[in-house]
């Protein structure tokens, strides 16, 4: 059965380690119920890559979820496959686009949207403060690739390039304060991306925990699902629009919000498929 699925990882004792990026990994096999829609998950909490500025290993957490169609990843090669980046000079946000195309590639699943979390130090490049023009052009050109390859795509930006809130409540300022000056900087950042995007024929709407509706629009769900749904990439600024909460919280609250959609939306199928009430 190993071999009739092309399948040369699994079971094998002899298992070799690539210590630089190997897409030649990954490995496939046939999905025997591409007729229901289901989710199929990975939780990868030690993904290593070099950073390509000081060369010192970068951790980060990786989730994966997909709604596979005729074929599925295996996962053995998966765990080699991400084991490859061990030295692999990159900033993890090229990293997570590399996986998102080499995973599409493989696979090509039903379910193809992302949420991409940039750090506002990601932004300034080689500064010491703001933004740089090289960078962030950079970093559109790859969310376009993947956009053109009928990925829809939320990013959620930092502001620390600009401002951190609880470093200045630190030295004395009032911490509300300090934090809505640092949704300001994520919605300054979030402007830049939208034109840098914008300027390469994407379409790309900011929408804000904040309300400034002179600048950017409110966070909506409904109105976020048919931005996504008309093919636009949104871009999320203001965290949750609330003192004592980072971005991080804001990228959380938005990826669950969406997967819920998505949760719905396949139970539905699933429902019309088999008849049963419940995914």
């Amino acid at each position: 059965m190993r071999e009739k699925e092309n399948l040369t990882l699994l079971g094998n004792q002899h298992t070799e380690y690539c210590m630089d990026y190997d897409p030649s990994v990954l490995e496939a096999f046939q999905n025997k119920h591409p007729g229901n829609d289901y989710f199929v998950k990975f939780n990868c909490p030690e993904f290593t890559s070099l950073c390509p500025i000081t060369g010192q290993p970068d951790f980060a957490t990786i989730i994966i979820s997909y709604v596979p169609d005729e074929r599925l990843v295996e996962s053995k090669s998966l765990k080699l496959y991400l084991f490859s980046f061990r030295n692999h000079g990159d900033f993890h946000e090229d990293c997570m686009n590399i996986i998102m195309k080499d995973l599409i590639k493989l696979m090509d699943p039903k379910y193809k949207r992302i949420l991409l979390k940039l750090s506002g130090e990601g932004l300034m490049g080689d500064k010491s403060f703001g933004m740089s023009a090289e960078v962030i052009d950079a970093l559109a050109r790859q969310i376009k690739d993947v956009h053109d390859s009928g990925v829809e795509i939320c990013v959620v930006v930092g502001g620390g390039n600009i401002f951190r809130g609880a470093k200045e409540a630190s030295k004395g300022m009032n911490r509300t304060v300090a934090d809505q000056v640092g949704m300001l900087a994520t919605v300054m950042n979030a402007l830049y991306v939208q034109s840098a995007l914008e300027k390469i024929g994407v379409s790309a709407r900011v929408m804000s925990g904040i309300h400034i509706p002179a600048v950017c629009e409110d966070y909506i769900y409904r109105r976020a699902a048919r931005h996504l749904e008309k093919g636009r990439v949104i871009i999320f600024a203001g965290g949750t629009g609330n003192p004592y909460f980072t971005t991080d919280t804001g990228s959380s609250l938005r990826s669950r919000r969406r997967a819920a959609g998505i949760r719905d939306a396949v139970r539905r199928a699933f429902e019309g498929n088999t008849g049963r009430r419940r995914l």
